[in-house]
């Protein structure tokens, strides 16, 4: 997330960002700035874990908004900034699809399913089989939890690596004649 520091002689733009069919706050969208003049775009931030964001414009004036995250539709945004406070709230629609998040632990005993300790530093590899794209290479991720969306009417392979470990594949179909 980018941060800038706000001073009190510029126009500040303030608000939520939400998803708008369960208003489910939604962070790391990026929000890109744009100037309509020959500034184009001058500023990128991000919304923070509450869906919030802040920004502060030194002119008032007419401006671009570009809003983009996984999973969700674009959406482009034409503000008039004319007060030195402006609170904005926006929507966002999903696209189709699945948010698919996976906890990473050791199996103990494979009789009764046992589970152990949590696995870190893994390598993990998303591909989508049905365009033939890798979506998601995750080298030494410290955490043992991620995530990905997954369309309807693709297949996916989900490969886990780490060292001393058998590599786990994992075959993901997503709508495909009825398979979810």
């Amino acid at each position: 997330m980018f941060t800038y520091p706000l001073l009190a002689q510029g126009y500040i733009v303030s608000g939520t960002i939400k998803d708008d069919k369960n208003n489910r706050l939604l962070d790391e969208v990026d929000i890109s700035i744009y100037e309509l003049d020959d500034e184009g775009l001058i500023q990128i931030i991000s919304s923070n874990e509450l869906g919030s964001f802040v920004f502060e414009l030194l002119d008032e004036g007419t401006y671009l908004i570009k809003l983009s995250r996984q999973a969700y539709l674009d959406k482009e945004i034409f503000i008039e900034i004319d007060k030195k406070n402006t609170a904005m709230d926006f929507m966002l629609t999903r696209m189709p699809g699945y948010e698919f998040e996976a906890t990473v632990k050791e199996l103990l005993s494979y009789n009764n399913g046992n589970l152990g300790k949590e696995l870190k530093n893994l390598r993990i590899e998303i591909y989508n089989n049905t365009v033939d794209k890798e979506i998601v290479v995750i080298e030494d991720d410290p955490k043992n939890t991620f995530k990905a969306i997954f369309e309807r009417g693709n297949h996916y392979s989900i490969l886990l690596r780490k060292k001393g470990y058998f590599a786990k594949r994992i075959q993901v179909y997503v709508d495909i004649e009825g398979c979810i």
